[in-house]
């Protein structure tokens, strides 16, 4: 079964009143994200967290994933950052533990994007880590990245743990020269059961209302019905402003691609 969700940092709201925003556009699933080391300290804090479950709880919402995205800003694989990225990561699982959050994943974009093998290397070092830091909980890791397949498949088999998955996003493939839909249908075995829908132009990220833009989101949503995929549509367009009618415009559009009632 296919279940949407809406990622709280693409709201016109910030913090825990994400919770409520997202309840209010209609869902009952979302993402939250640190996209700082200020936003990481304050996920860190114990009111916060217990904030954060009050508002799930108030509003019916269930909070599914958490993006690492602080490492767009600070290289994931430079070694000289290693001690302060493992303290982000131990203190996010600890987060996504004691809010009961399913997924942990890690974005590699930006200062994080893998472009050599030795960059391989050390990230596949730091998710094993991660995933035996987590142990033997039935909580989920996973990568998000600019990879092709053939690098996907290079990353997991160098992490080498049953923790790993992969998430895929329906518009970050375009801008980096690949496809989604290959994506979806050649990972099915290893994605995650999330799913980030997306679409834009001109490589702006969240630009255009889903299926408008570049992104071929006509045949990412094939892909996932062909693959019979059973988990989460995860919308991350930026609805910043206007967020009501996008956010219909944009549930409409998933409704129809991926045939939900």
């Amino acid at each position: 079964m296919i279940q949407l969700g809406i990622c709280g940092w693409c709201l016109d709201v910030k913090g825990v009143e994400t919770v409520k925003r997202a309840s209010e556009l209609g869902f009952d699933t979302m993402q939250i994200g640190v996209h700082s080391f200020d936003d990481v300290d304050t996920l860190s804090d114990p009111d916060v967290q217990a904030q954060y479950i009050e508002a799930s709880k108030a509003h019916n919402i269930n909070m599914i994933g958490l993006s690492i995205s602080v490492f767009d800003s600070f290289s994931f694989h430079h070694p000289d950052n290693e001690p302060r990225i493992w303290g982000v990561l131990t203190r996010m699982i600890d987060a996504m533990i004691a809010m009961d959050v399913d997924l942990a994943y890690c974005p590699s974009f930006e200062a994080s994007r893998i472009t050599s093998s030795e960059e391989m290397t050390r990230v596949a070092d730091l998710l094993r880590r991660a995933c035996e830091y987590i142990g033997d909980r039935s909580l989920s890791f996973a990568t998000e990245n600019t990879l092709d397949v053939a690098g996907h498949r290079d990353l997991l088999n160098q992490v080498n743990h049953p923790k790993l998955k992969v998430l895929v996003d329906a518009y970050n493939p375009t801008v980096f020269g690949h496809h989604a839909s290959d994506q979806i249908r050649e990972l099915s075995d290893v994605l995650i059961n999330q799913i980030h829908a997306k679409d834009g132009n001109n490589h702006v990220m969240g630009s255009a209302p889903l299926g408008t833009g570049e992104g071929e989101f006509d045949k990412t949503t094939q892909a996932i019905l062909d693959i019979n995929y059973d988990g989460y549509v995860i919308t991350e367009n930026n609805y910043d402003v206007d967020a009501e009618w996008r956010v219909q415009a944009d549930v409409a559009t998933l409704k129809r691609l991926l045939q939900l009632t």
